[in-house]
């Protein structure tokens, strides 16, 4: 026979119930927007927009799945505020499962050689990201880890945000090296099939060389070592400029 309860021990008892389903409801709540910024066991897509075509695509891809896109205007930010970018920053920001970031190349290329920027090239870069996108994250692009004048510059720059921006070497970046330990994220590279295998891809973003029949198996093997973002290119087009425009697959990623 249950024990008679006194008033207040009965709402002492009420509060403890509304208090456990307060309880799980937050979890199921957090739970289901960690669902919404993309799909469980997935690694997030490396979308990077260096031309307007690309724009639409990472707008669709972001609906269903969770997309870093580097975004790239005029081979950074630009002078003055994109019409087009500035209208997809806009429409990207709706988006919880679309993160941005912004195109920040190290050197200044004339044909095939290059000079490294200064310091206050770099931090007018982002200035201009900031003030004319709200964008505070960074793509290092060509961000040649053997180079002792870039490791001088990354090492000069004051970054706001490292741990959210990416440093890409162009190539695979050794273990113990210094770019791993500079505190971006480091972007490796691996053709199809894999030069390398995967014994020097530490890093947790990878752009892929896969075809529309490969890239789900590479995808796969990828995250099996660790990425947990990952781009792809379509190996038919490696390297020959088409890299721009959307890849004839890229709804299948969706």
């Amino acid at each position: 026979m249950s024990k008679l309860k006194l008033p207040g021990e009965r709402l002492d008892l009420v509060e403890r119930r509304v208090k456990r389903i307060a309880i799980v409801c937050a979890i199921i709540a957090a739970l289901c927007g960690i669902a919404r910024c993309g799909r469980a066991g997935e690694a997030a897509l490396l979308w990077c927009a260096y031309d307007q075509s690309m724009l639409a695509p990472a707008l669709e891809l972001g609906r269903t799945r969770a997309v870093v896109e580097v975004l790239n205007p005029a081979d950074g930010p630009g002078a003055q505020r994109d019409i087009a970018y500035g209208a997809h920053v806009t429409k990207a920001r709706a988006l919880r499962n679309l993160r941005l970031v912004g195109y920040i190349d190290l050197v200044t290329w004339r044909g095939d050689n290059w000079t490294v920027k200064n310091v206050a090239q770099i931090n007018r870069e982002r200035e201009l990201w900031h003030t004319l996108y709200g964008i505070v994250d960074y793509w290092l692009d060509d961000c040649f880890s053997d180079q002792p004048c870039i490791r001088a510059l990354v090492g000069g720059v004051s970054w706001g945000t490292k741990g959210r921006s990416f440093a890409n070497a162009g190539d695979t970046v050794p273990s113990g090296h210094w770019l791993r330990t500079s505190g971006f994220a480091v972007c490796d590279y691996e053709d199809d099939p894999p030069r390398n295998g995967w014994t020097k891809c530490k890093g947790p973003c990878v752009i892929l060389f896969a075809t529309a029949q490969t890239w789900r198996q590479r995808a796969r093997e990828a995250q099996q070592r660790g990425a947990t973002i990952i781009g792809f290119e379509d190996v038919s087009r490696h390297h020959n400029g088409d890299f721009q425009r959307p890849f004839s697959w890229w709804t299948q990623l969706k």
